[in-house]
Formats: C-alpha cells, structure tokens, sequence
C-alpha cells in the first residue's frame, strides 16, 4: 500500500492501525514499512477467500497527522479450481518474463566475434530456421527478475537453482557471483553482493529437469512439485512438452552497461486473467467471454478475438469454437495466460511523428502528432488457452481440433528492444507500438481416421499494431489498456496425410 507521506513507523504497528479480515475473521500477517509504503505478507492472498484491510485513523505521517478518514479495502482473488479436481492436471510453471533476456531455454549460443554479433541462440524446439536472440545489456544498478506464470515454492529457489556467473578473461572461466535472492510467490530478484562490472559478460541460470525434478535441488518447482517448464515449442505434437514436464535449464547471457541504458523499469502483467489456474485451458469454472445479446459475444480483457477467413483443398467447411452448423460467438476467443512483460520509459523525442489511430475508437480515422517519450518494451511469450475446430474433409469425414496453447513469441526490433511511443491526451497518456510476432501451436495434433498436418509453427506475422490509454493509478500501479486497430490474418494450413 502506497501513501502519499512517509508514515511514522511506530502508528503502523500501533494494535489496530491496519486491521485485516479473512471472511469476516480478524488475522495477523507479517508486515513491514519502508517510508510512504506498507507491505504485507503475501500468505494474505488466498483464491476464492474476500479479504478486507482496513485502515483507520491512527496512522499517522512523520508530522504527526493522522488518516483523513478510515478506509476499507476490499480484496477477492477468483476461485482457483483443480483441473477435474486432480492437482496432477495442472501445468507446470511457465517462465512468463525475464530481465534481461528472453524466457525459453535457448540453443546456439553465439559469444565470439565483434560485441554486436553475440546471441543468446534460439528457443529449444523451434525450426532451425528461428532468430538467434540477441545477448542484451544490464544497466549496472538494475537486478535481475523473473516473473512466473503462477505461484512456486519459493524454498527451491536457492543457489542451486538459480546461478549467476561472470565470465572472468584472465583465466577463460565462469566464476560465480555471489549475491541475494528476492523471493516472492511469481516473482523472483537476484541483487549481486558486490556491484555488477560495467562492461564485463555474465549469465544466469534457471534449473528444471524434463523427467523427475530433484525441486530445490536441480530444478525449481510449483508448491505441487512441477518443474518449471523452459521449453514451450516443438516441431511435432508427440514431442511438445508434457503437461507437468519441465525442460533444459534456461540460460541468459548479459553485458552490463553505464547510463545509456538507464530506463525507468516496469513490470506488467496481463490482468485481469480468464485462465486463474494457468494451465492454458479454459476451464468450465473459469469466466471467458459472454454472448452479448446481439448475436455477438463480449470479453474483458486480454484475449484474441478469432475469425475463420476461408479454407480450401479437401477442407470444405470449418467453424471455430463448436461444431459446424453451431453458432457459439463466445467460444471464438483465445485468453492470454499469465503473461508478462517488462517494459521501460527512455527519452524524450520531440521531432518523432506517431499516428494514434484508435484515439476517436475509430481505427479508420488519423490523429498524427509530433513528439513522443520513447519506452522499450523487452520481448517475450505470451501463451493463449487452447481453442477448439472443426474442419470436414471431402464434405464426409468431421475432425475436431483442439489447438492446444498458442505461444506468441514476440521479435525483436533489429536485435534492439520493441519501440513504443507515449504520447500526450487530453485524458492522460497514449501509448502505440508496432511489432512483429511468431505463433507455435506446439501441441495440435488432429487425427481421425486419417492424420492433419499444420504448418502453425514460427508462423510470422508482422506489423501488429496495439495502441491505447496509459494510466497512473494513485496508489502506484500503472494500467495500460491496448487493442489492435487492425485485426490481423494470417492464414494456417492444414494439411492432410495418407
């Protein structure tokens, strides 16, 4: 909780000051102030549980003034469900964000030659012919983060799991650093103890296990004993990553730089989230979109709208989201899982020319204007929930297709950062960006008598477009709304095999 004076630490631990309910029951949770910021124990955040922190007027400022006015805050989590009641159905943890870096376990690793031809190498089971991703710079007071898709065992990330090395060139090795680690429940910091070498290569680790993980030991792991999963992409559905399997350690090399890599850091995630659970299905109990009573259907937040465009060969109908000859708008949407992105505020750029196409909400329409503050917007994965299809071949054989999780690997801007743009409005700051993307559906596998090959594998689709409202909450979060202007199609092919 964020207040807009530095508080008198002796009022915030005062019996009474900050009361918190847990259905209406009165418990205690660790709590701790730093200046104008009280933080309380993440133990007080439980699915399914209402939650109210009640803050009265005996907390006072360094001055001695008391709260204005006693205040209640209410908090609710939605309903965290077991896939049909088994934990052994949920998925493994997913890497959502890293900095630096890029969350996958990475193969190819290229660190000879000039500076600017190093790279990390490309995500384990992609295509050969993948990008190599670029060996990103640190700037030298940052920490490093991890963000995952839900919660870990926060005791098996240890020194053992989490490794951070300095490739030292007077003897040619890799020499561990020393330092502390921030745990939280999705969310992990590495601070090193004596501060990073400008100009120096350094890496980190994050071990799993594919098989059976030793958690804490050579693999982190979720409160039910999962290793986290590192690999996401594979060229075939028989060797995409099982649901609980984990993967090859993750690794990120990294230089650290001076002030011109200086940013003002945020972290985003995608709330709200449809898949609470995180196993990248919608489940019956979890809320996705709604019909909207005009033969369309309506969803909050975060979600991919999806289209048939046409099909053609021996594929002569197809409908998304149920059978053929049904009509279910609202089981044509995709939902971001549990994503996460880590972005940061650069420069002032007064001569750049930005057109804000959705400021009227008509993606049709212009609004150029000059001058924009310059964000760096690092890429990752962004998982969806699966999908369902049914295509009929030769107006005879029906197939139903389950996609399977999307994974949307975001690209970078020639080996640099995605560029976004923050431009002023009357109603607050506008935020566009464009980017191009790749799109895996590791785990569709059609079969019915005869097999279905596809080709949604680092599928490209380029020039995306998101735009739209960037805003300042007063207790410190930052909200960013965008929506895509212009749908995108790509087209899929589905091919059929004797």
């Amino acid at each position: 909780m964020n207040f807009n004076k530095p508080l008198d630490p002796a009022s915030v631990f005062l019996d009474g000051a900050i009361q918190v309910r847990v259905d209406g029951v009165v418990q205690t949770f660790e709590m701790r102030h730093d200046g104008a910021t009280v933080v309380i124990s993440e133990d007080i955040l439980e699915h399914g549980k209402d939650i109210q922190v009640t803050l009265t007027s005996l907390l006072r400022d360094t001055q001695g003034n008391s709260l204005n006015q006693d205040r209640t805050l209410d908090i609710r989590l939605p309903e965290f469900i077991l896939p049909n009641g088994n934990v052994n159905e949920l998925r493994s943890p997913l890497v959502s964000a890293v900095f630096p870096g890029y969350p996958c376990a990475l193969t190819g690793a290229v660190l000879t030659g000039p500076r600017e031809n190093w790279r990390n190498g490309r995500c384990v089971g992609g295509k050969s012919s993948d990008p190599l991703y670029p060996v990103p710079n640190l700037f030298k007071d940052f920490s490093l983060r991890v963000i995952f898709s839900r919660s870990i065992d926060i005791a098996t990330v240890n020194e053992n799991t989490f490794v951070v090395e300095r490739f030292n060139t007077g003897n040619n090795a890799w020499e561990l650093v020393n330092g502390r680690l921030k745990v939280f429940a999705q969310r992990t910091e590495f601070y090193p103890e004596s501060p990073w070498q400008v100009g120096d290569l350094y890496r980190y680790t994050l071990h799993s296990e594919a098989g059976s993980p030793n958690c804490g030991g050579n693999a982190i792991c979720s409160n039910d004993g999962a290793p986290i999963q590192t690999r996401q992409l594979s060229q075939s559905s028989s060797t995409a990553p099982g649901l609980r399997e984990g993967g090859p350690n993750l690794t990120n090399h990294f230089v650290v730089t001076g002030e011109e890599d200086q940013i003002t850091r945020v972290s985003l995630r995608s709330l709200p989230v449809a898949d609470v659970n995180a196993n990248l299905s919608l489940d019956d109990s979890e809320q996705g979109a709604v019909p909207d009573g005009n033969g369309g259907a309506t969803a909050e937040f975060n979600y991919l709208q999806l289209q048939l465009k046409d099909f053609s060969g021996v594929v002569t109908n197809a409908n998304i989201g149920c059978d053929i000859g049904d009509d279910c708008p609202e089981k044509k949407f995709a939902f971001v899982g549990a994503g996460a992105l880590q972005a940061g505020v650069s420069r002032n750029e007064p001569d750049t020319i930005v057109n804000r196409r959705l400021i009227d909400g008509d993606p049709s329409t212009s609004n150029e204007v000059t001058g924009a503050v310059i964000a760096k917007v690092f890429p990752t994965i962004l998982p969806t929930t699966s999908v369902f299809l049914q295509a009929r071949a030769l107006g005879i054989i029906s197939i139903p297709l389950d996609t399977g999780p999307l994974m949307l690997r975001l690209a970078y801007e020639n080996n640099k950062p995605i560029t976004g743009y923050i431009t002023q409005t009357p109603d607050g700051p506008w935020f566009s960006t464009t980017f191009d993307l790749m799109v895996d559906a590791p785990e569709l596998e059609p079969r019915l008598i005869i097999e279905l090959g596809h080709d949604i594998r680092s599928k490209l689709i380029t020039g995306v477009v998101l735009e739209g409202p960037l805003r300042f909450v007063d207790d410190g979060r930052l909200i960013l709304k965008v929506r895509n202007p212009d749908p995108s199609s790509y087209r899929p092919t589905l091919i059929f095999l004797a």
